[in-house]
């Protein structure tokens, strides 16, 4: 047999491993019991039983939190100009968009061929998911080709940029609507996942599967610097009678 400590836990999530601080994993069974006449005691019998656990982990995506608003939906690759040529100093330029459908996207700035050596800006300008005017300014820093800037914003269609002062000598800043953002736009039911929670050390292993597992809640909470953002995400099962498993080799 093997001792186990912490750092031998994985946890996976739809079998993807996940960076976690802390798992819980809780079986429980309740009691089902009855008052007899002449006795001081009930009689007690195994009742249901249930399974529940938490997921703490920093929070460095969305990924989790979604599942409890709805079904995720992601951007669209889309070029929407192969490259708009930069101001010079002092002065603007604008540019309409070759293909100004963004599909609700993120947009992604790319540094094309060539360094910006001056900083300036890049106003986006076009419509969000309502159909509304919307505009996110962008700043243009000092970087080297290949640099990528993505706004914060989902944009539907981008109509044209306004660029300001920025310096890149001979090359052009590509703009793009990506797939990379994930975002809950309507919200749906909460949406099932599996679960894996094993540990493992070298040939000796406890692993507990479960399947069709939704989070009861989600959120962000954040203080000050001093404290790390982390999301806790309690789960429950859907049916501990379909897929639930435990396996183990500890000798």
């Amino acid at each position: 047999m093997t001792d186990f400590t912490g750092v031998h836990g994985i946890v996976t999530v739809d079998g993807s491993a996940i960076a976690i601080g802390e798992c819980d994993i809780k079986f429980s069974r309740d009691i089902s019991e009855y008052v007899r006449t002449g006795k001081y005691s009930k009689l007690k019998i195994p009742g249901a039983l249930d399974a529940t656990g938490t997921i703490r982990r920093i929070q460095i995506d969305g990924d989790l939190m979604e599942k409890v608003m709805g079904t995720a939906t992601t951007g669209t690759a889309v070029e929407l100009h192969t490259g708009v040529a930069p101001p010079t100093a002092g002065t603007n330029t604008i540019d309409d968009m070759t293909d100004p459908a963004a599909l609700s996207s993120i947009i992604q700035l790319e540094y094309l061929t060539t360094a910006v050596s001056v900083a300036g800006r890049l106003t986006l300008n076009g419509t969000d998911i309502n159909d509304a005017q919307q505009v996110e300014i962008l700043t243009i820093a000092e970087g080297d080709a290949g640099t990528k800037v993505n706004s914060t914003k989902v944009f539907k269609t981008v109509e044209f940029a306004t660029m300001v002062d920025y310096v890149q000598v001979g090359g052009t800043i590509g703009i793009d609507a990506i797939t990379s953002r994930q975002d809950i736009s309507a919200i749906g039911p909460g949406e099932y996942f599996d679960l894996v929670g094993y540990v493992e050390s070298g040939s000796y292993y406890i692993k507990i599967t479960l399947t069709n597992c939704w989070f009861t809640e989600g959120g962000i909470h954040f203080t000050d610097a001093d404290s790390i953002v982390e999301e806790s995400l309690p789960f429950v099962v859907k049916d501990l009678d379909v897929g639930t498993l435990i396996t183990h080799v500890t000798a």
